[in-house]
């Protein structure tokens, strides 16, 4: 719980490792009731990752240097007044490729980065004892952007980059009823729609490499029953 409106952390470490939290919360007289709050961490790691056995140029005599740095931010945000709750949040991190996974250049193994984003609003109704309605609307947001290094057919070097763009929205609604005390039943619909998603990669060489974005909708409605056998076991279809 927060207290007196806000609460902070702080850390720190060898490597250059340092991590930071905010938080800030209150609830008002009127019923509103927010929180929000972000965190941040960054470290260089390892200036200088050896890997015993390898002796070879390709392989840069077996060092990956200034490539272990990482990154990771988010942000979040909570409103609720009455029935409604609005939320949001932002996640962001970059990591470079310490162990040059994709065949990538031990001289030039690259960075990903990739974001993600979502807000939504939630309705909760109480229709009666025992039983309640509920609806809620969501768009989210997600992107990636990867880089590394390669040798063509000659040694020469080149980059390869590889990204995807995506974002969505959907709702669903459901009817929360506990018919009785061991037995539960949930009647609802949801849908999603895909606005956007798409890979592009291309390189120093041949330009686009590929491409593809696929169109994604669904719809569905669905009954669950749940029915409570013992404190330790429920059934649920």
């Amino acid at each position: 719980d927060v207290k007196n409106w806000a609460e902070v952390r702080a850390q720190g470490g060898n490597k250059e490792t340092g991590r930071g939290e905010t938080i800030l919360g209150h609830k008002f007289a009127n019923g509103l009731d927010f929180l929000m709050g972000g965190s941040r961490f960054y470290s260089t790691g390892d200036r200088d990752i050896s890997y015993p056995g390898v002796n070879d140029a390709a392989h840069n005599y077996g060092h990956i240097r200034t490539n272990d740095s990482e990154f990771y931010g988010d942000f979040f945000s909570k409103v609720t007044y009455g029935e409604f709750t609005l939320e949001a949040d932002y996640d962001k991190r970059v990591k470079e490729n310490s162990t040059a996974t994709s065949l990538a250049l031990w001289t030039d193994p690259g960075r990903m980065t990739e974001r993600r984003d979502d807000v939504s609003l939630r309705w909760d109704h109480a229709v009666c004892e025992g039983q309640s309605l509920h609806a809620n609307v969501f768009y989210s947001q997600y992107a990636y952007h990867q880089y590394w290094g390669l040798n063509d057919d000659h040694g020469h070097p080149y980059t390869y980059t590889s990204t995807d763009h995506s974002d969505w929205s959907g709702q669903n609604v459901y009817y929360d009823w506990q018919v009785t005390k061991n037995n539960r039943l949930i009647l609802g619909t949801e849908e999603m729609e895909t606005f956007r998603s798409t890979q592009h990669d291309w390189d120093d060489l041949n330009g686009k490499v590929l491409e593809i974005a696929p169109p994604i909708s669904s719809e569905a409605g669905y009954v669950q029953d749940e029915q409570t056998v013992t404190k330790w076991l429920t059934l649920v279809g």
